[in-house]
């Protein structure tokens, strides 16, 4: 009788553990949500551009740009699985990794045959993506760089919250070691001058990034100082990967103005990258040719 009193008492005291153990871990999410939607009042340039970069990294890798030609949806209706995938995206930053859009994303990854078990260096590039470039855009081209604790803020958001929400392991452990693996995931995965679905997934995205609803979707953040006249195509030359731009935009490269960008403004000045000085160098060539023709026979 004393023993069964006990072991009742034992269940009793670990029920009890485990449910303030529960509402510790959820007054700690909800802290850290909060802190992360303060962030975003404060740095949504960090989502406007890991987005995009998310974007193009992913369309400029031949596995997943492969699987998401073979599925339809994506050359069918482009601005309309960009404009949900933003606003799905958003949400989970507002609510949280436990959130129903981050849910439905994982519903419709399993619809689609992309488990994140299959694909984990794939989906994991994803989330590496919005961690790096985020951190890298806003350090570059907001009014300061980011603290420690912002940075570490937004890693533990993607790599530890949303990563074991879509049952994304092994992870990286620090912003470290996350970078070093997102090079690596670059070096090994990403072909430089890409093939025929990253080429046709690149011109959807130029498109895309010309597109008035898409420039200006509230959940798009872009900042107030890149242009919203329907040119923010460009702006991908002077930020994105050298390597990604290569893999998607093998011939689209010679129809872009060529732009550089500097903290908080947008300048028509080519960057200091070889692909965008040669694109101006060839510009200027074919204007130079164009006159002499007209030269000739005008």
């Amino acid at each position: 009788m004393l023993k069964a009193a006990l072991r009742h008492l034992i269940v009793f005291y670990d029920e009890l553990q485990r449910l303030q153990d529960n509402k510790m871990t959820t007054i700690q999410q909800s802290d850290n949500l909060k802190s992360l939607q303060e962030l975003m009042d404060k740095r949504s340039e960090m989502f406007f551009w890991a987005m995009i970069a998310a974007f193009g990294w992913f369309f400029a890798t031949p596995v997943t740009a492969r699987l998401d030609r073979a599925i339809g949806y994506i050359e069918e209706f482009p601005k309309e699985r960009f404009l949900t995938t933003l606003r799905l995206l958003w949400s989970v930053v507002q609510k949280g990794s436990d959130s129903q859009a981050l849910q439905r994303m994982n519903q419709t990854h399993e619809r689609s045959q992309m488990s994140t078990q299959e694909y984990h260096d794939e989906f994991l590039m994803i989330l590496a993506v919005f961690v790096c470039e985020g951190i890298s855009f806003s350090n570059s081209f907001s009014s300061s760089p980011l603290s420690p604790e912002e940075k570490l803020l937004w890693f533990n958001f993607w790599i530890d919250d949303v990563a074991a929400a879509m049952n994304i392991f092994p992870v990286p452990q620090s912003i470290e070691e996350l970078e070093q693996w997102l090079a690596a995931f670059k070096e090994n995965h990403i072909v430089e001058g890409g093939d025929e679905n990253t080429h046709v997934l690149g011109e959807l995205l130029f498109g895309l990034l010309h597109n008035q609803e898409v420039l200006s979707a509230p959940e798009l953040h872009a900042p107030s100082w890149i242009p919203q006249d329907g040119e923010l195509a460009p702006i991908i030359l002077a930020v994105m990967d050298e390597k990604v731009l290569k893999a998607l935009f093998r011939f689209v490269l010679w129809q872009l103005p060529v732009f550089h960008l500097s903290r908080r403004s947008v300048h028509i000045f080519p960057k200091h990258s070889a692909i965008v000085l040669v694109t101006a160098h060839l510009m200027v060539l074919k204007v130079f040719l164009q006159l002499w023709d007209c030269f000739l026979f005008c």
